[in-house]
C-alpha cells in the first residue's frame, strides 16, 4: 500500500501529501514487481535403489515433485521435476552343454556344472543380472546291435563309410 493505493505493477508512482506547516510534498517510488519463478528440471532417471537428491527431499520413487524456495529477490521460486525410476532386471537361465565342451557366458568359459552370474548394464543405464545355471551332460549311447554286411557292401555311420567288421 503507498497511500491509499494498493499497488501490484511495476512503475512509478506519486503521492501528494501536506507537510506539518501546510506545505505540499511528492513521494515519488519506483516499484518493481517481481514475478514468482517457476523452473521446471524436466524428467531426471535413476535406477531403482537410488535415490535422486532434490533440495531437502531424497526421492526413490517415481512421480512429480516441487520444491518452494525463495529467489534472490525474497519471492517464491517453485522448482518442478518429474523422476522415472527404471527397473533392474534379473535374467534367470538353465542350459545344458556336453560334457568335454567349454560353455561361453559372457566372458567365462565354463567347464563344470553349476550356476554362474553376469553383471552387465541394461538398455535404461541400470544394473542387468544374468544367472545361468549349467549342466554338462554325458553324451547319448546308442546301440546299434549288429549288423550284418554282405562282403563289398559298405554302411553309413555318420560320415564314415564303413567296410569292415569292428565295433564303432
Amino acid at each position: 500500500t503507498f497511500g491509499d493505493q494498493t499497488l501490484t505493477e511495476s512503475g512509478s508512482y506519486q503521492l501528494d501529501l501536506k507537510n506539518e506547516i501546510g506545505g505540499d510534498s511528492t513521494v515519488t517510488v519506483n516499484l518493481i514487481v517481481r514475478e514468482e519463478d517457476l523452473v521446471e528440471l524436466g524428467t531426471v532417471q535413476i535406477c531403482e535403489g537410488s535415490t535422486y537428491q532434490f533440495g531437502s527431499q531424497s526421492i526413490t520413487e517415481s512421480g512429480d515433485y516441487e520444491q518452494l524456495l525463495t529467489n534472490r529477490y525474497g519471492c517464491d521460486s517453485l522448482v518442478t521435476v518429474s523422476v522415472q525410476v527404471n527397473e533392474q532386471d534379473f535374467v534367470v537361465l538353465d542350459d545344458n552343454a556336453c560334457e568335454g565342451s567349454i560353455y561361453i557366458f559372457g566372458e567365462l568359459e565354463i567347464t563344470q556344472s553349476g550356476t554362474y552370474e553376469q553383471l552387465y548394464t541394461n538398455m535404461a543405464g541400470c544394473d542387468s543380472t544374468v544367472q545361468v545355471t549349467v549342466t554338462f551332460r554325458a553324451p547319448d549311447v546308442v546301440n546299434l546291435g549288429t549288423i550284418d554286411l554282405c562282403e563289398g557292401n559298405e554302411f553309413s555311420l555318420g560320415t564314415q563309410s564303413l567296410t569292415e567288421a569292428g565295433s564303432f
